[in-house]
């Protein structure tokens, strides 16, 4: 375990960049559907949440699933008063389910996200259609006094770091499982799942894209953060890669595609899929890493 480890014996240190006295984010998985050790106090739970910290900034990207996000933030002793922003990725209950929870103990964060985030979303599982969507309306966020701020395209939060805004499909490969919908009425109609969005932030060693579930596809995702930062360099990438579902022709073109952005370091999970991340864990040795709750790693700013 390189430089000093983690400081709460339930986080251990991903690869990420060396630690020295140049680091600068801090990123730690609050909640993801493992966990590292049988022993652990931490939870596994479907869902995603990350905790970047840059100087005295908190920021939540994602707030998984309501028991894993209330439970593994008290583990971890992580301070819920203290963060001043939520990037939501798209309008999934495993994305979004803490923030009832994150309202109870702080209502005065500014939450980012796609004006269509509140859609009343469905899947259609089992022979049925299934709620899947937030598990708060807007109104409940607003009445708390939540900053709530809509937007399509990019928002930049701190200088060096935006979301991506809405992903436009650019290649024949990634698209969005018909099994995802929107509920208008009685009617559904599929969801072009144009609500989901990444972060990225601009080290000094290229980009570090976090992603949710990557719905608009990986390669789609990196293409465009590369459009509209205009750094070509990728560092690394860490979050979902939704290929669960995904065939093993879709999975190599993938990995193929993954291969030409010559990235250094990548950690994934949670919608990834076993038989994908085996895949990707063997086409990139050394590269990529499983995440999971406790999660932590650094970068440099």
């Amino acid at each position: 375990m390189p430089g000093g480890g983690p400081k709460n014996k339930n986080q251990m240190i991903g690869s990420g960049d060396k630690m020295d006295s140049n680091m600068n984010y801090k990123i730690t998985v609050l909640v993801e559907n493992s966990i590292k050790d049988s022993d652990s106090k931490l939870i596994g739970e479907h869902g995603l949440s990350f905790l970047i910290e840059i100087d005295t900034q908190k920021i939540l990207f994602d707030t998984g699933q309501a028991k894993s996000f209330k439970h593994n933030t008290k583990v971890l002793n992580t301070d819920l008063e203290s963060i001043d922003t939520v990037v939501l990725s798209h309008g999934h209950y495993d994305h979004t389910g803490g923030l009832k929870y994150l309202t109870e103990q702080n209502s005065r964060f500014k939450l980012i996200a796609h004006p269509d985030i509140f859609m009343d979303k469905h899947v259609f599982r089992s022979e049925k259609f299934q709620y899947i969507g937030i598990p708060v309306d807007e109104s409940f966020l607003i009445k708390k006094g939540v900053k709530v701020q809509f937007s399509e395209g990019p928002v930049e939060i701190r200088p060096g770091m935006m979301t991506t805004g809405e992903i436009p499909f650019s290649n024949d490969i990634e698209i969005v499982e018909p099994s995802f919908c929107i509920k208008n009425e009685e009617l559904y109609t599929p969801d072009t799942m144009s609500d989901d969005q990444s972060l990225v932030i601009t080290t000094r060693k290229g980009l570090l894209i976090l992603m949710g579930c990557a719905h608009r596809g990986v390669l789609n995702t990196l293409a465009h953060a590369q459009k509209i930062t205009g750094e070509t360099q990728i560092h690394a990438v860490m979050g979902g890669f939704h290929l669960k579902d995904a065939s093993e022709s879709r999975i190599e073109k993938v990995i193929e595609g993954l291969r030409s952005f010559n990235i250094k370091y990548m950690a994934s999970g949670h919608c990834t899929g076993e038989s994908a991340m085996k895949k990707l864990q063997q086409a990139f040795p050394g590269v990529m890493e499983p995440l999971y709750s406790g999660f932590q790693t650094f970068f440099d700013q």
